[in-house]
Order: structure tokens, then C-alpha cells, then sequence
């Protein structure tokens, strides 16, 4: 059980995990959340569950799959539309962690693959495909690993509905910390005339850094 709060968001998560079920290396997963969010894009209520089964190997792969349901109430700040929406899904993924520390790596790379097939009820019915691809590696250049190079990329697309049609919370966004540094959270990317962002269905953010 865990609880996250700051100015904007403000999250209350639970989680149950069976290890080795039925056999070794795999395991039995129950997550509920319920999330509320203000940003410049959207303000958001959201109340989700998720069941599934993690499976690990090779020691540095893990593999997750599950249905998912979720009923959100959503702000749109682009369109000063206030819906309610219920959305069951499929999230499919895959982690690689060959890194040396969860924390703080100085060598090794990190990827993470999802797919997650959407189908639900807004004003009308929707289904769409949402697919993501990211990843980060590390490198020390010094025998007393303080000097660490570091390269990150994320890529995203969502298909299946217009952008105008998919829930602002399900659009793509870049901008802030984590993302684009130097913007402001989720301001990169398309805006209106009010400059509230609108978000969009497809986002590729690059990064490199040195760290010492």
C-alpha cells in the first residue's frame, strides 16, 4: 500500500502480490488505484484495477499481462469539456534491467516495452491501441566510476481513433522533468490559442547527459 502526494497529484495505490504461482519465477499480481490529477492539460479522477501475472527470465527480463479497468472522470482544459468515461484494457509489457544498481547504475541498459489495447464508453464507444518504447544505458569512463554517461529515449503512437476523440489523459505529452527538460510538464508539443496543451498521438524525446 503506498500513497503519493503533491500540490498537483495526489495518488492512493494498493497492491497484492502471490510470488511462485502457480510455479517458480511467477507471479500473481492485484493492483487498485484511485489517482487524482491537475495539470495544464487536463484535471482528472480516476479509479482503476488491474489483475495479472508477471512472469521473470533470464534474470534480467520480466514479462506482465492483464486486464485492466478504469472509470475516470476528466476536465478538458483544451475544450472545457467535463466527461465521464470507463475504459477495460489489455496492458501487454516487457522490462530489461541489465544495470548494476536499481538506483543509482553505473553500467547497463534498460528497456521497456507496453502495448495496451483499449475498449470503452465515452459520450460514445471508442477502442484504440496504445504502444510505448523506452529505454536508458550507462557507462562509467573512469576507473573510479565518477564520471557516468547516460542516454535515454522514449517513443510513443496511439492508433485506432483521432486525436480529438481519444481522452485527453490518454493523449501523448512531452515537457518537464523526466521528459523534455527546460519546458514546463506536457508544454512541448501541440497547443491551442490559449497555449493549453492538446496533447497528440504519436511523441519521440531523446536524451543524453554526463553525470559527476
Amino acid at each position: 500500500m503506498s500513497v503519493n502526494a503533491s500540490v498537483n497529484v495526489q495518488t492512493f495505490s494498493a497492491d497484492v502480490r502471490k510470488p511462485h504461482y502457480p510455479v517458480l519465477d511467477q507471479d500473481l499480481l492485484f493492483n487498485a488505484t484511485a489517482n487524482r490529477e491537475f495539470s495544464t492539460a487536463f484535471d482528472e479522477r480516476r479509479l482503476s484495477a488491474f489483475a495479472g501475472i508477471e512472469r521473470k527470465k533470464w534474470d534480467i527480463w520480466s514479462f506482465r499481462g492483464g486486464p485492466s479497468l478504469e472509470y475516470t472522470s476528466l476536465y478538458n482544459r483544451d475544450t472545457l469539456d467535463r466527461s465521464n468515461f470507463a475504459l477495460l484494457g489489455l496492458p501487454l509489457s516487457a522490462q530489461r534491467d541489465s544495470t548494476d544498481d536499481l538506483l543509482d547504475p553505473h553500467k547497463g541498459s534498460r528497456l521497456g516495452l507496453l502495448a495496451t489495447p483499449y475498449y470503452g464508453t465515452i459520450s460514445n464507444t471508442v477502442s484504440f491501441l496504445s504502444l510505448e518504447a523506452k529505454g536508458s544505458a550507462y557507462q562509467a569512463v573512469d576507473k573510479e566510476e565518477n564520471i557516468i554517461f547516460a542516454g535515454r529515449f522514449r517513443v510513443g503512437a496511439v492508433a485506432g481513433e483521432p486525436t480529438d476523440t481519444l481522452p485527453a489523459s490518454k493523449r501523448l505529452y512531452s515537457g518537464g522533468g523526466g521528459s523534455v527538460r527546460g519546458y514546463k510538464h506536457r508544454l512541448v508539443g501541440p497547443l491551442n490559442d490559449n497555449s493549453v496543451p492538446t496533447g497528440g498521438r504519436s511523441l519521440m524525446e531523446l536524451g543524453l547527459e554526463s553525470r559527476i
